[in-house]
């Protein structure tokens, strides 16, 4: 990577759509789930968490997000394993209460629908994944983001235990990489503010609705577990039809 390249990656790092980005949606996250707890601080296996996820949220292919020119020269884009890995690693230092079975398969929905998505666009690369073209594409795009916003609260715990700013930070993570899928990373300029700006409306409504069904969620609900679902098994039968 070039000395353009690593001034790229830092300010997606840093700035959009990881940090600076990630702590106000996660913070408009925290605020419209109504998340509390973690007054006595955040331990170390929680900052390491919030790192991971910094990582990951710099992988989507936001517009305007240096994510969807990197590498400028040569190298590999981002991409869908790395995020996914961070993600789930994230969530594994950081979200309480242990994987049972619900929680497992919600993780399963998340993993099933980006994996399809994947094999539709026959590309690991997120910016690829998101300028791939055709109707089929699209709605499968749209099925597996849906698939991920309901499954995450579930995998990443966000009423659980734990520093409400790491889950929420985990959430507003998954939810960057979710609406990421449905935005078009090739806008520019003023298109491209609004457009971010609409991600994180979008993340500030995403936990209100949170706060809404927060009672199912808490509860581990199969009627929230079946939507999520069948979000992914949409995304599948969008990537079979592409496949046609």
């Amino acid at each position: 990577m070039d000395a353009l390249g690593l001034v790229e990656a830092v300010i997606a790092l840093a700035v959009y759509p990881g940090g600076l980005f990630l702590a106000l949606t996660a913070a408009a996250v925290r605020r419209g789930a109504g998340l509390r707890g973690g007054a006595r601080g955040i331990p170390a296996a929680g900052l390491a968490a919030l790192v991971a996820a910094g990582f990951a949220a710099s992988l989507a292919p936001l517009p305007a997000s240096p994510a969807t020119v990197l590498p400028p020269v040569a190298g590999a884009e981002p991409n869908l394993v790395v995020a996914s890995i961070l993600l789930a690693g994230a969530v594994a230092l950081a979200a309480r209460g242990g994987w049972d079975a619900r929680r497992l398969f919600a993780a399963g929905v998340a993993v099933v629908s980006l994996a399809a998505l994947a094999a539709a666009a026959t590309t690991l690369a997120l910016p690829s994944i998101d300028a791939a073209p055709g109707n089929t594409l699209v709605a499968a795009r749209a099925a597996t983001a849906t698939a991920l916003l309901v499954a995450a609260p579930f995998f990443c715990r966000t009423f659980g235990a734990g520093p409400a700013a790491v889950r929420a930070a985990l959430t507003a993570t998954a939810a960057i990489l979710a609406f990421s899928l449905v935005t078009p990373a090739q806008l520019t300029g003023g298109a491209a503010a609004l457009a971010s700006l609409a991600v994180f409306a979008a993340t500030l409504l995403y936990g209100l609705v949170l706060r809404v069904f927060g009672r199912l969620i808490r509860a581990e609900h199969r009627g929230v577990l079946t939507l999520a679902a069948v979000a992914g098994a949409v995304a599948v039968a969008a990537v079979a039809a592409a496949g046609r």
